[in-house]
């Protein structure tokens, strides 16, 4: 059982000295008392608080912390709440409540304690520490590591301890470099000791761990618009509603290692089976290699290469190429970023649009052709303008920050993208802002709400009409502007974890997108029910 950090009490202790306030605490044997737990004697100054006929709040906190120290924790759970039952409001008392329920086991007393607290400056590593140690409990791996990385960075005294658990905490994020280095570092600084002796335990394990990954997710989905229906589109097309099934697959592994570099393979699957509507059931298996170069202790750069194709109603849909490089840095409690950019090439495999018969260049004039049942301005080549196939490049950057006051980690981020299709109706200026929390709620519940605005200014106006405006055998008129599209998403997501390895969901999904051609503008909401298992 780990023991908590003393480096708090003398701090507080030390305060006494300057605070006559209360009589009974400028005793003798009170001052006595706050200079043992100062010079870390615990059992004395527990021997001469006890001495004492009515200590004031401050020297009970400092009775209090005196008995996380000597482990009695039990009691220092019971000096420790009547402490705050005098006075809510006490400095430290709240964090020390936390620490003495952790260690008694109660550990969502301890997580309530602990967002009570407003520490001050001097005990914020104590606060880091415990927070870790809660999320590590948790199965919150990368969370608590970077806040175990956090605790001792703000204090060297704890360096030791949270290296140890921050290394554990590392593992569990499949980030082995970083697991690797922060037990290596316990090892160095204390060898020989229980602490050295069980980070080289654990690195003895991760050698012979295994290095690759899998995990699942499937479940229920009600569809409002399969069928992206836009507005404008005729009656007979409304009924475009569905339930399916929704299964995503994710592996992968390290298949080498060596110094600051490492290689890996990933394998995706994402899939939709639809209960009425199977002309849209999709499945897209993705092939993913990259390599990885620490370039400095918190920075690391990846290049990555992605190959997918996609199938739509049993059809082949979609065949992709993407290359993305992306910088990652740690600022410790600052949070983390990265910087990408990903060139990536789409070609569309089926059957590309037929060329519409040319009218006689009159707006809902007669067709030149009794057989035709629609023709469009002349001069335009429908098959050419609508070709889809083209290459991008996306300029992106997202910051995660956590506010463990909050319990929650927010991330924001910004992604340009410029599509360039060989039929210039569908190249475009992208530009997409995200906004995401994701916090833990109690009895192991996790919200996430995202939020996304896109704008996609395209090189030109369509040549698909607005569907009201099309008769049979007339010539349809077209906008002579620009296509314009905004696009405004939402995500809520509510997960119960009830293993490391089990959790269950339920998320709600809504997009309106309002185009300036009206049959691009739709808008749609998802709700779904998922179980994901981790391997």
């Amino acid at each position: 059982m780990l023991v908590a950090s003393g480096a708090a009490f003398g701090l507080l202790a030390a305060g006494l000295l300057g605070s006559p306030s209360h009589a009974a605490d400028d005793t003798v044997e009170g001052l006595r008392a706050a200079r043992a737990a100062r010079a870390g004697d615990c059992a004395e100054a527990l021997d001469l608080l006890a001495g004492l006929t009515s200590p004031g709040a401050e020297l009970r906190l400092v009775q209090g912390r005196c008995e996380i120290k000597l482990r009695r924790f039990p009691e220092a759970v019971e000096t420790l709440r009547g402490v705050l039952a005098t006075d809510p409001g006490l400095p430290g008392a709240q964090l020390a409540l936390a620490v003495a329920l952790f260690h008694t086991g109660d550990l969502d007393g301890a997580r309530a304690a602990l967002a009570r607290s407003n520490p001050p400056e001097a005990d914020a590593a104590e606060a880091e520490l415990y927070r870790g140690l809660l999320l590590l409990a948790d199965a919150d791996s990368g969370p608590a590591a970077a806040a175990l990385e956090r605790a001792r960075l703000l204090d060297p005294r704890m360096d030791l301890t949270a290296s140890y658990y921050a290394g554990l905490a590392w593992a569990g994020a499949s980030e082995r470099a970083r697991a690797e280095q922060a037990l290596r570092r316990v090892v160095e600084m204390a060898p020989g000791s229980d602490w050295a002796v069980e980070a080289q335990r654990a690195l003895d394990e991760l050698e012979g761990e295994r290095n690759w990954w899998l995990w699942a997710k499937g479940g229920l989905e009600y569809d409002d618009n399969v069928l992206l229906r836009s507005q404008g589109t005729p009656v007979a097309f409304s009924g475009s509603h569905d339930i399916r099934g929704a299964f995503e697959v994710h592996g992968g592994a390290e298949l080498l290692r060596k110094d600051d570099w490492s290689v890996g393979a990933a394998l995706d699957y994402y899939g939709l089976v639809h209960a009425d509507l199977d002309e849209f059931d999709q499945h897209v298996p993705l092939v993913g290699v990259w390599v990885d170069r620490r370039l400095a202790e918190r920075t690391t750069a990846r290049l990555r290469y992605d190959l997918g194709y996609s199938w739509v109603g049993g059809d082949p849909f979609q065949f992709a190429q993407a290359w993305t490089l992306t910088l990652f840095q740690d600022f410790g409690d600052r949070g983390r970023s990265r910087v990408y950019a990903r060139p990536y090439l789409d070609d569309y495999l089926f059957s590309k649009d037929q060329d519409v018969p040319d009218g006689p260049g009159m707006a809902f004039a007669p067709c030149l052709s009794l057989r035709d049942l629609v023709c469009a301005p002349p001069g335009i080549d429908e098959r050419e303008q609508r070709n889809r196939d083209g290459w991008g490049l996306m300029l992106g950057a997202e910051h995660d920050l956590p506010v463990p006051a909050l319990r929650t980690e927010f991330t924001a981020g910004y992604r340009f993208d410029r599509f360039d299709a060989e039929g210039g109706e569908f190249s475009y200026f992208g530009h997409d802002l995200l906004i995401e929390s994701r916090t833990r709620l109690p009895w192991d519940l996790h919200l996430r709400i995202q939020g996304r605005f896109v704008y996609r200014p395209y090189d030109q106006g369509s040549s698909f009409p607005d569907p009201s405006l099309v008769f049979l055998n007339r010539e349809y008129p077209l906008e002579d502007r620009r296509r314009r599209d905004h696009v405004i998403a939402a995500l809520i997501e509510l997960e119960k974890r009830w293993t490391p390895r089990v959790s269950t969901s339920i998320q709600y999904r809504w997009v309106d997108q309002d185009s300036s051609v009206k049959v691009f503008r739709y808008d749609r909401e998802i709700l779904g029910v998922y179980v994901t298992v981790r391997l």
